[in-house]
């Protein structure tokens, strides 16, 4: 699994998107972080070291 989080401290923007009803009128975030895993348990489960699975 994966999920993308905005990363706040970099600020927002209205260059992206133009003007529309369903776009935050503050703008969007200028960048994200994409997280390839969901918790620590789908990277135990990746790699084969979770309880219960085959190694």
């Amino acid at each position: 699994g994966a999920h993308i989080l905005p990363a706040y401290h970099k600020g927002r923007t209205t260059e992206f998107l133009g003007p529309s009803i369903a776009r935050d009128p503050d703008g969007d975030y200028r960048f994200y972080y994409v997280n390839r895993f969901v918790d620590r348990d789908m990277l135990m489960c990746y790699i084969g070291l979770g309880i219960g699975h085959l190694a």
